[in-house]
């Protein structure tokens, strides 16, 4: 791609499955792990590979692994994706402290609710799951926001949005 476009500023990693991958934690076995490992904590690994040597020659770049919630939170029934999306954050925040005074920016957003119009929000309309209090909607715009405000600003590493409610 730097061959052809040049050199790669921002690397954005937002992984997504159309097979339900939640189970609840006692039901998660190493097949089960494995079979996810590559999407969700392999690929972005790799991705980093590729686009940070030239990002530190440069003094300058971003990567920023997009997930979800249950990287952060532990919710009941929803293992499977959590434990290696919370290996990708701990990669990605060990990266960002060995890299950020090199002019290089790694960071993770874990996105705790159903986004507008897409295929998530299509799937919980099917299976008849309301939106609201416990689902609040978010808009793609503003996750783009997030993103570009992580990238720009740079003073932080690890967002949830929308925030998590303190009890």
């Amino acid at each position: 791609i730097e061959g052809r476009m040049g050199s790669i500023d921002v690397a954005v990693y937002a992984p997504f499955s159309r097979e339900s991958n939640f189970v609840p934690a006692a039901d998660l076995d190493a097949a089960k792990l494995q079979s996810l490992a590559t999407l969700f904590t392999f690929a972005p690994v790799e991705l980093v590979h590729a686009v940070l040597p030239n990002m530190v020659a440069r003094g300058d770049g971003a990567v920023v692994v997009v997930g979800g919630l249950s990287a952060v939170v532990p919710i009941p029934n929803m293992s499977g994706m959590g434990p290696l999306m919370a290996a990708t954050r701990n990669y990605m925040m060990t990266l960002n402290a060995e890299v950020a005074d090199k002019g290089v920016y790694a960071g993770t957003m874990h996105v705790g609710a159903p986004i507008n119009n897409s295929t998530g929000k299509r799937a919980m309309d099917d299976a008849g799951i309301p939106i609201g209090d416990s689902y609040p909607l978010i808009e793609p715009e503003e996750l783009a926001q997030v993103v570009w405000d992580l990238i720009t600003k740079r003073d932080q590493v690890d967002i949830v949005v929308p925030p998590l409610q303190q009890a």
